[in-house]
């Protein structure tokens, strides 16, 4: 049975933890086979990272002005997380990647979160939809075993 779950907030940075609360609740449900622990930390990192970009430098000196909208979906084999914000235009997709991870080092702190979110999610995507930024991050757990009912925690 698919699970849809959307969120709707003022760009407050004080949101991040409603933002982490309601994500852990769904993920909770969300049946990962390989380390579900470690895999539901790392999509609320991720997550938390992605909004508070939004919050932080979309949205800087709006004083939380701005629109704010996550949906949390999953279905049979995958999770996904769509982020939507009315901020200037901004594509994370075309922002270089850390090749080296020795770099990371040189970085300003702050500064390793798009690392991190393209280190936990299987697809990341970026468009530019009727004046707003949709960020989609998407998660497989595909190799269910069968028989197993989706929405089951594990």
């Amino acid at each position: 049975m698919p699970v849809e779950v959307n969120l709707q907030l003022s760009g407050n940075v004080n949101h991040i933890e409603m933002c982490w609360q309601t994500a852990e609740a769904v993920l909770a449900q969300v049946p990962f086979v390989e380390d579900p622990v470690q895999n539901r930390y790392n999509l609320l990192l991720a997550l938390q990272e992605a909004v508070t970009n939004v919050l932080k430098h979309g949205y800087a000196g709006t004083d939380g002005q701005g629109f704010l909208e996550i949906r949390l979906s999953y279905g049979e084999s995958d999770l996904e997380i769509e982020i939507r914000d009315d901020a200037q235009a901004f594509d994370p997709t075309h922002v270089e990647e850390m090749r080296d991870p020795a770099l990371m080092d040189d970085l300003p702190e702050g500064g390793y979160g798009l690392h991190i979110i393209r280190t936990v999610v299987d697809r990341l995507e970026y468009r530019r939809e009727a004046g707003q930024n949709v960020l989609t991050l998407a998660k497989s757990f595909a190799d269910i075993p069968a028989g197993t009912p989706v929405g089951s925690a594990s």
